[in-house]
């Protein structure tokens, strides 16, 4: 139990960091400073915006529902730190047999979190948000599912702990690079991150399904989203092998800052028509191939 709680703090340490190096990043991609006034290069800037959201005055709404408002912030973040069980150590908490099916019975159920949170606030911006977010999420959870079956064709088990221990130094990028790419992309549209940041469409929906909330509502939202974000880039460096781990989960992270500082959104239609007309049908093709290799 200690470790897992341990591996929390590390997380929440980490959440806190990756916003630090997101906005510095985002700063040198578009030639700015970012923030560098609070400490040392401006350090501690996450734990200012911290402190400045969780006192930040709250207000009361007209047209909401009261316990669903409130409990969507919380479940979301608990999913996305419960996710974290399947973080592979040798004093890990829980060892479980089907770690795979786990990980995708809590990201699938993180889309009722989005439906919540909107349907519930209130407000029709949220309500539209909601949707196209929800729909997103359904969608791309799909192509990951395949793709992740199509690298478990390897090993003979659906327990993470088994596919990391067994798994070690075995680079799975290398069997088949559109796969690899295709699970990226998901990646990016399951986190909904720019180009497919349609989860928080400013332009079109007033930041989305979390138009109404506010304070330390937002942060709970904000930490499980990139809670989720770390753990998938955890996830997606075990792809790349494992004998460059630490190295790869800064890679990733910063390749996610770099997508977002280079790519503008895409159209919503562009979306699903990308998922559901052309990355699905390749990607059931390249599962097959996988499957018929793996015989071999």
């Amino acid at each position: 139990m200690f470790s897992f709680l341990f591996i929390l703090l590390f997380v929440l340490i980490s959440i806190a960091f990756f916003t630090l190096f997101e906005v510095k990043g985002l700063g040198s991609f578009h030639l700015r400073v970012g923030p560098d006034k609070v400490f040392f290069v401006g350090v501690f800037q996450p734990f200012a915006d911290f402190l400045k959201l969780f006192f930040k005055s709250s207000y009361v709404l007209s047209f909401y529902y009261f316990f669903f408002f409130f409990f969507s912030p919380c479940f979301g973040v608990f999913l996305s730190f419960f996710i974290w069980l399947n973080y592979f150590s040798l004093f890990s908490f829980f060892s479980f047999s089907f770690g795979v099916l786990f990980f995708f019975f809590l990201s699938s159920l993180s889309i009722f979190f989005l439906l919540f949170s909107g349907l519930f606030s209130g407000s029709v911006y949220s309500k539209l948000g909601s949707f196209r977010a929800s729909s997103q999420a359904v969608s791309y959870e799909v192509g990951m599912i395949f793709i992740f079956l199509g690298f478990l064709f390897f090993f003979p088990s659906f327990s993470l702990f088994v596919l990391f221990f067994e798994g070690w130094g075995v680079y799975f990028f290398l069997l088949s690079f559109p796969l690899f790419f295709c699970w990226f992309f998901s990646c990016i549209a399951e986190t909904g991150r720019s180009p497919f940041d349609f989860v928080e469409g400013e332009s079109e929906l007033v930041s989305g399904f979390n138009t109404e909330y506010f304070s330390e509502y937002f942060v709970f939202i904000f930490l499980g989203e990139y809670s989720f974000i770390i753990f998938l880039c955890f996830l997606t460096s075990f792809f790349f092998g494992m004998g460059f781990y630490f190295l790869s989960v800064f890679l990733f992270g910063m390749i996610f800052v770099w997508v977002r500082a280079s790519f503008p959104r895409f159209r919503f239609d562009m979306l699903m028509m990308f998922c559901w007309k052309n990355m699905l049908l390749f990607v059931m093709c390249l599962v097959y191939f996988c499957f018929f290799f793996s015989l071999f």
